[in-house]
């Protein structure tokens, strides 16, 4: 059995990885290949790389062009976007795909656009997500028939842009309707609830299987820890002086009640092709007692090779990631002023954007901070989840 995974982030990168690692335990012989984004290159460990009997890097196009306002670099942007794409086709029509299924882990099915067109049908796509039907059933670009038109029809003819629909099929306009068919044979979504496939084993349900990491990585420390993921700052440009003093506390509250832990915070970064950007200024919050990890350094990683005991965050995906290493995670979003997140950021689009994993807990106050949540790994271990993705991504 050969497979190749493709990783665009660095969360890809370890979901893709982690997947990898449950599929070995059912095929000793099984032989994976890596084809990884160049501007995530660096962050391949040692362990990560001896999951892989072969890695490529490669540059992948972006999916859109940088914005100027300089309209010669907005022309320039857009040469040098379908430039890239070009490139990645020929790319494609060249290589040779000797592989039984390959893996994509993407919420713009960019890959599968290309795959579709040039791998021979024999070879089985498989998608890899975040269980988010509910937010997308609310996102704005579903009211906007026009935009959508001119996305898939740059799809059908370039086969480059993003695919704007992933699970609702069934569109009554005609300008939404996508123009190519969907590319996967099967489409696995992480989540710790209502686990399983649909009627026609299209779409699987399934719990995280990010715990197969810790098999081949050692934690560096036995001390227990809290780790605080970053946000940008502010958080939105309507951010209140109330809500800051009220992060503040938060941060106080960690102090005075969790002493035999370790402080961490990290700030957060974007990976971007032109360079990678920090958007939280330390600076901003009073972090005496607290560790300040390296922006720089992968979440995932952290969460591998330190004794993190719980996640927080206010709106981060990091508390998502948490939960999937088996960690506790909070979101403290329901503390804060509602309004002050901007229009298209409300309570409800963060309940829905969190709707994959109920096992985080929602702080309302801060002693829910000391409640410890169920995690899916009480009811699916390490076999259980080897057999479940062998049986959506082989079978």
């Amino acid at each position: 059995m050969k497979i190749l995974f493709i990783a665009n982030t660095p969360f890809e990168l370890y979901y893709l990885s982690s997947v990898a690692c449950l599929l070995k335990v059912q095929d000793k012989n099984l032989k994976a290949s890596l084809l990884i984004r160049q501007e995530i290159n660096n962050i391949l460990t040692p362990e990560i790389r001896g999951i892989y009997s072969n890695i490529e890097v490669k540059s992948f196009p972006t999916l859109t062009p940088a914005f100027s306002k300089n309209p010669v670099k907005i022309v320039y942007n857009l040469f040098e976007n379908f430039r890239q794409t070009f490139q990645f086709r020929s790319y494609l029509k060249k290589h040779n795909f000797d592989y039984d299924v390959i893996c994509i882990s993407s919420s713009r099915e960019f890959f599968a656009n290309m795959m579709w067109r040039h791998v021979p049908r024999k070879i089985r796509l498989v998608a890899f997500r975040m269980a988010t039907q509910k937010v997308e059933s609310e996102m704005k670009f579903r009211k906007r028939p026009v935009l959508s038109f001119i996305f898939n029809l740059k799809n059908f003819i370039f086969c480059y842009s993003r695919m704007e629909y992933k699970f609702r099929l069934d569109w009554n306009n005609v300008a939404e309707k996508n123009f190519i068919n969907y590319p996967y044979q099967c489409t696995i979504l992480i989540t710790d609830w209502d686990i399983g496939p649909n009627h026609d084993k299209t779409i699987y349900r399934l719990p995280p299987p990010f715990i197969a990491l810790k098999s081949i990585y050692k934690i560096k420390d036995s001390i227990p820890s809290i780790l605080i993921a970053g946000e940008p700052t502010p958080i939105h440009p309507s951010w209140s002086a109330e809500n800051q003093n009220k992060y503040e506390e938060f941060l106080s509250y960690l102090r005075d009640n969790f002493k035999e832990y370790k402080l961490y915070f990290k700030p957060r970064m974007v990976f971007k092709n032109a360079g990678n950007e920090i958007l939280t200024d330390v600076n901003a919050y009073n972090l005496k007692g607290f560790e300040i990890i390296p922006a720089e350094n992968s979440f995932e990683e952290v969460c591998l090779t330190r004794n993190i005991k719980k996640v927080i965050s206010i709106i981060s995906t990091a508390s998502k990631v948490g939960v999937y290493f088996g960690i506790s995670s909070y979101l403290l979003y329901p503390l804060f002023r509602e309004s002050e997140f901007g229009s298209s950021h409300s309570k409800v689009y963060f309940d829905s954007y969190f709707d994959d994993m109920n096992s985080i807990v929602r702080v309302n106050k801060f002693e829910d901070i000391m409640t410890t949540p169920k995690l899916f790994m009480e009811e699916y271990n390490f076999d259980a989840l080897s057999s479940l993705y062998w049986e959506a991504i082989i079978k």
